[in-house]
């Protein structure tokens, strides 16, 4: 009946607190996490059967200098990243808490639960993401240019989530951003204020 917080005291701030890659049936349920930094929950692939629910995730780089690199703020509250040659899919984000996150600093910003380039297969549903500096909820993909080899999110629906407030720093960050992907379904989201 007890809960987990985690949180980092440390000052390696470019380095994610939860790190996957090349991993497969993998589940982050019902934890907390609390003042941690960079990415806090990362996956990246090659993997399959992804999944993140029930969440905390708050006050993410508090205590990080907002000041350019190597010490800044920057990192998603939540991301997934796969690649053409190295995909993730099945893909479930649900029911998580993404609030009062610092994903930058004065001159680039990260958003607060990021899907990139190939991940496919994914559901992301009923999270409330609320008052985080940039984007809420942000599908990437890119089939030209330097970052062509990452491909696109396809398959993914974005469902009945809470998202409000985010964009705190910065006047254009959007509640969900779909900036490349392929077959996605938007539905029954309320998004307020970003």
């Amino acid at each position: 009946g007890e809960s987990a917080i985690f949180t980092r005291k440390d000052s390696v701030y470019r380095k994610s607190s939860i790190y996957g890659k090349g991993v497969s049936y993998i589940t982050i349920a019902n934890l907390a996490f609390d003042d941690c930094y960079y990415d806090v929950i990362y996956f990246e692939g090659p993997g399959e059967h992804i999944a993140v629910i029930g969440n905390t995730i708050r006050n993410q780089n508090a205590h990080v200098p907002d000041a350019p690199p190597p010490a800044h703020r920057a990192g998603h509250a939540i991301r997934l990243k796969g690649f053409q040659d190295a995909p993730i899919s099945h893909v479930t984000i649900t029911d998580n808490l993404l609030e009062g996150n610092h994903t930058g600093h004065p001159r680039a910003y990260d958003e607060a639960l990021t899907v990139m380039g190939s991940v496919n297969d994914v559901t992301i549903a009923r999270n409330r993401v609320i008052d985080n500096d940039f984007i809420g909820i942000d599908l990437i993909g890119k089939t030209k240019g330097s970052l062509k080899n990452i491909g696109l999110p396809r398959n993914v629906t974005i469902s009945d989530n809470y998202v409000q407030g985010n964009g705190k720093r910065h006047e254009w960050a959007a509640g969900i951003y779909v900036d490349g992907a392929d077959k996605v379904t938007i539905e029954g989201n309320r998004v307020i204020n970003n």
